[in-house]
């Protein structure tokens, strides 16, 4: 075997065995596509959703996470009518938490700001997040940001961002020794449509927004990955 593929094969082992002990790497492959789906619906970038749900719930190892399915610590006020855990909210599921985050954050307006930046800006999100009271830290934007870039959570934005694909640690040794045992022949660059977004705005149907973009209402459906056409004021839709 060539030494050099033998020393790279070494590195990735080595990578993907410090990578099983990472929890916050292992909570991004197990929920990573529950954020993408949400990032589909809202535009929140799913890197930011990763990554406040690690620094919530301590990757889902926290007491919260696990009794409550709270994976992003929301407290249940007066006005939730759900199950409670204490003084926060308890889900019947994580991807019910997850849902009711986007809602947190799409249906109230100190945050209106945040969906007018692009939703592969992840640092602008964290700042925007921060600026507009979201946690009390005055480090909680650089928190989010590290966050992000120690566990490569950007990749997940890069399904929608057509930025990079999305790796999972557990396909890098399998392609690492794929590559060693039969070396793959240069493939052809396909450029990708960016894709276009729309917010919608007071009075708007799935119907009335899908005609606009001369498109369909089942495939803004597909796209955004909606169970029913219901849609809200502020919802950020893409549409192709």
């Amino acid at each position: 075997m060539n030494k050099f593929y033998l020393a790279t094969l070494l590195l990735f082992i080595n990578f993907y065995v410090s990578a099983q002990n990472n929890p916050e790497k292992l909570y991004a492959e197990k929920y990573g596509e529950m954020a993408v789906s949400e990032m589909k619906k809202t535009g929140i970038p799913a890197s930011i959703t990763l990554a406040q749900a690690i620094m919530e719930c301590g990757a889902g190892k926290s007491k919260l996470a696990k009794q409550a399915n709270n994976h992003f610590g929301v407290k249940a006020g007066r006005s939730w009518q759900g199950e409670r855990f204490g003084n926060f909210r308890k889900y019947e599921s994580v991807e019910a938490a997850y849902l009711d985050r986007s809602n947190f954050l799409t249906g109230r307006k100190n945050y209106a700001s945040l969906f007018k930046l692009d939703p592969c800006d992840y640092k602008g999100w964290a700042k925007g997040l921060q600026r507009s009271g979201y946690a009390a830290s005055k480090r909680y934007a650089s928190d989010l940001i590290k966050c992000i870039q120690r566990n490569q959570l950007y990749n997940w934005d890069g399904e929608i961002c057509k930025e990079q694909p999305v790796i999972l640690v557990s396909d890098s040794l399998s392609a690492i020794t794929a590559s060693i045992v039969d070396e793959p022949e240069n493939q052809p660059v396909v450029s990708e449509i960016k894709p276009v977004y729309h917010k919608v705005k007071k009075g708007e149907s799935l119907s009335t927004v899908a005609k606009k973009y001369k498109t369909t209402v089942s495939k803004l459906k597909s796209l955004n990955s909606l169970h029913s056409v219901k849609i809200k004021p502020g919802q950020r839709l893409r549409v192709k």
